[in-house]
């Protein structure tokens, strides 16, 4: 296979179940050189042969590093039908995979996040190089921690609490400068939160929240606001002794000493992951 084609058939492939590119670039036009070199169709029948690749790599991952695991479910979030959008020329791309512990054959509510890193490097002239990768398997507690994480680095709110709680704040007209109260925006377009109930609730278990780009949601209405960034605005804060965790205007994701690569996540992959391994009904 000639190595500009496997390139973009394995970045078309990643960029759209993937939530993580290390670079930006402009999608759509991406997208559109992809289907005139290669064909829409050829592309997704590409698509459907590495799916089938990877995931008989990711259940030999399983088998050889958990082997207390006797029955799961393991598949690609996502499908090859759904191309819309081609992957930037970033060198890292992560691809998450949706794993379930099987009980007597039958599904379980136990959910955890199988993720795949691979590095755009390592394509030779027969396609991906499966040589060099590296799987991360999260559970929802990892997961669940990582999203509270970034939620407080995207807020002015440091009212933190130590369980899965998430503190609401609701927006008012109200404007006061104090322990209840956190200030968005400018002095020309102020805005105001105040601590306050909702459905008489002080505080809202984070599984159930939806991440969005304006802050945490619940059934509609923002309860914990996020900055407004600017495009090149960065936020960083530690995570993990080889991650940080990273946020601006667009994404969040994470900073890996491993690879020494940022990897950003599509929010809405941010939510349907958020939803799958919470086990809550799936809206992306």
């Amino acid at each position: 296979m000639n190595k500009n084609i496997a390139t973009i058939l394995i970045a078309v492939f990643l960029s759209n179940f993937c939530f993580g590119q290390s670079k930006k670039s402009d999608y759509k036009m991406g997208a559109e050189a992809a289907a005139a070199a290669v064909g829409v169709i050829g592309i997704i029948a590409q698509i459907e042969k590495y799916k089938e690749l990877i995931e008989n790599k990711a259940s030999n991952y399983i088998i050889k590093n958990f082997p207390e695991i006797k029955q799961f479910r393991l598949q690609v979030m996502g499908s090859g039908s759904d191309i819309s959008k081609l992957s930037d020329d970033g060198d890292m791309n992560v691809l998450p995979l949706e794993f379930t512990i099987l009980k007597n054959g039958k599904i379980t509510a136990e959910r955890k996040i199988l993720f795949l890193f691979i590095d755009n490097n390592n394509i030779n002239k027969y396609g991906l190089d499966y040589s060099s990768y590296k799987f991360e398997l999260w559970d929802n507690t990892k997961w669940n921690k990582f999203i509270k994480s970034a939620s407080y680095l995207a807020s002015p709110i440091n009212n933190k609490t130590e369980d899965l709680m998430i503190p609401v704040y609701l927006k008012t007209k109200e404007k006061k400068i104090d322990s209840e109260f956190v200030f968005l925006g400018d002095a020309e377009f102020p805005v105001f939160y105040a601590k306050r109930e909702i459905n008489g609730l002080e505080s809202i278990d984070i599984r159930i929240l939806e991440f969005t780009k304006n802050g945490l949601r619940y059934e509609g209405d923002i309860i914990f606001p996020f900055y407004s960034l600017n495009r090149d605005d960065y936020l960083v804060s530690e995570y993990e002794s080889n991650k940080k965790v990273l946020y601006n205007e667009n994404s969040l994701g994470f900073f890996d000493s491993n690879f020494e690569e940022s990897v950003f996540l599509k929010r809405s992959f941010v939510n349907r992951i958020h939803q799958f391994i919470n086990n809550q009904e799936i809206r992306y």
